[in-house]
This record gives C-alpha cells, sequence and structure tokens, in this order.
C-alpha cells in the first residue's frame, strides 16, 4: 500500500513536471515568436526606409542629370550663336575692309593717271 501511495505520487510529479514543462516550452515559444515578429517588424520598417532613400536618390540622380543635359544643351546652342554673331562680324569687317583697300587702290591709280 505504502509502495501504491508513493508510486502514485511519483506519477502525480512526473505528470505535473509535463505540464510545467509544456507550459514553459509554450511559454518559451510565444515569447520567441513575439520577439521574431517584433525585429521581423524593425527590419520590414529599415528596408522600406533604405527603399524610399535609395527612390530618393535615383530620382535626384535623374534629375541632376536632366539639368547637366539642359545645361550643356544651353551652352552649346549659345556657343553657336556667339560664334555665328563672330563670324558675320569678322565677313563684315573683311568686307568693309576690302571696300576701303578698293577705294584706296582706285584713288592710287587714278592718282597715277594723272601724273
Amino acid at each position: 500500500r505504502a509502495d501504491k501511495e508513493r508510486y502514485e505520487m511519483m506519477v502525480e510529479k512526473l505528470a505535473a513536471a509535463h505540464t510545467m514543462h509544456e507550459e514553459q516550452t509554450k511559454r518559451m515559444n510565444e515569447d520567441f515568436e513575439r520577439r521574431m515578429r517584433e525585429v521581423d517588424h524593425q527590419y520590414e520598417s529599415r528596408l522600406a526606409q533604405e527603399y524610399e532613400k535609395q527612390s530618393r536618390l535615383v530620382n535626384e540622380i535623374q534629375l541632376n542629370t536632366e539639368l547637366k543635359e539642359q545645361h550643356v544643351a544651353d551652352l552649346s546652342r549659345r556657343h553657336e550663336e556667339q560664334r555665328l554673331l563672330l563670324e558675320s562680324q569678322q565677313h563684315k569687317a573683311m568686307s568693309e575692309w576690302r571696300r576701303e583697300y578698293d577705294h584706296a587702290c582706285d584713288v592710287l591709280r587714278s592718282d597715277g593717271l594723272k601724273f
């Protein structure tokens, strides 16, 4: 009888130990899952911020590229305008110089014929 009571008491203690072990395992798994959800949320938040940052940087690079191309086009256009203006002024100056030269030659010829 004492052995039977001792056996039943051991069975009860074993059952209690199993129950306690299951509760601890369940609690540890819940804590682990909660921590993993928190960490997952943090990483998702960081990833979203990095994606936004990269998108902003890509947009900024595209804008700067477009501005640079526009600036280069403006510089090329102004350079061409200045080149055409200088070319026109040079032709005008050459024509005027040629007229003056021809006039001087004509004057010298007519003076040479007088003498």
